[in-house]
C-alpha cells in the first residue's frame, strides 16, 4: 500500500515524459544486472510499463501490480505510483496524452499482443522531436 503521507517525486527525477511533445512517447530501460526502484512518483500523462524480460512490481491506487513478461500494467495520468523492476529486467514505457486515446480510467494489467509489443518497441527507437504528422489514408489534406 502507498503511504498516503508520502509524496510523489516529480517525474523528472529520472526521466520527465510530460516535458515530451507528442500524443505518445516511449521509452526502453534495460536494467542489466541490477534491480531498479523508482519511489512513488506522478506524471500528466498517462503510462503504460510493458514487461519485455522480467518483471516489474507497480504499486498504484493502494492496490499491487505484478506485471510477468508480455503484460502490461496501465497507470492513467495523475496517478501517484511506484515501480520495482526486476533484476535483468527489460522495459517499454509508454507515455499517452490524457485523451488521446480511449483507455481505462483506473490502473489495470493488460495482456500485451505481438502487434502492440513490436509498435512499441519501434517508438522507443524515435527521437522525442519526431513530428506526428501522417496522416490517415483516404483523409483530406
Amino acid at each position: 500500500m502507498l503511504p498516503i503521507s508520502m509524496k510523489p517525486l516529480p517525474a523528472t527525477s529520472l526521466y520527465d515524459p510530460d516535458a515530451a511533445q507528442g500524443p505518445a512517447i516511449a521509452r526502453r530501460l534495460d536494467f542489466v544486472d541490477y534491480a531498479e526502484e523508482v519511489p512513488v512518483h506522478v506524471h500528466r500523462k498517462g503510462q503504460l510499463i510493458i514487461a519485455l524480460y522480467g518483471a516489474v512490481v507497480c504499486r498504484a491506487e493502494n492496490e499491487i501490480w505484478i506485471v510477468p513478461p508480455d503484460c502490461g500494467v496501465w497507470i492513467p495520468a495523475g496517478v501517484p505510483h511506484s515501480a520495482k523492476a526486476t533484476w535483468n529486467a527489460h522495459l517499454d514505457y509508454l507515455f499517452i496524452e490524457p485523451g488521446a486515446v480511449a483507455l481505462p480510467a483506473k490502473c489495470c494489467t493488460l495482456a500485451i499482443s505481438p502487434l502492440i509489443k513490436a509498435l512499441v518497441g519501434r517508438l522507443t527507437c524515435e527521437s522525442e522531436e519526431y513530428a506526428p504528422t501522417a496522416t490517415r489514408r483516404g483523409s483530406q489534406e
